[in-house]
């Protein structure tokens, strides 16, 4: 199971570019995990019981991720700068291919 930290350093690699987002991300998803741990206290489990619920608390931290990243993703989408990052990534694209059509050749490389 990965740990608390693992997790916030995966946000980071997100876009190390963008901290003012990533502390956003970070407070909400910490803030969420420690209304999980509270409702799941794995010290206090049977070793019988361990697995179930680690693999339980390991799903729970995803479907928390997911929450943070939808909740994200509709701020991105709400300020418009969704339809710009996939403007860009799409443009990105078309010239990739573009190139590869053209015999990928790169006179700048």
């Amino acid at each position: 199971m990965r740990d608390h930290n693992e997790l916030l350093n995966a946000i980071d690699d997100l876009d190390p570019t963008d901290r003012a987002t990533n502390r956003i991300i970070k407070e909400r998803f910490s803030r969420s995990r420690d209304a999980l741990s509270s409702f799941v206290d794995l010290v206090q489990v049977s070793a019988k019981a361990s697995v179930p619920i680690a693999r339980f608390y390991e799903w729970a931290n995803i479907c928390v991720m997911l929450h943070v990243a939808t909740l994200h993703i509709r701020e991105l989408h709400k300020s418009g700068l969704l339809d710009q990052e996939l403007d860009d990534a799409q443009e990105a694209m078309h010239e990739d291919i573009i190139r590869d059509l053209s015999g990928g050749s790169d006179s700048s490389r």
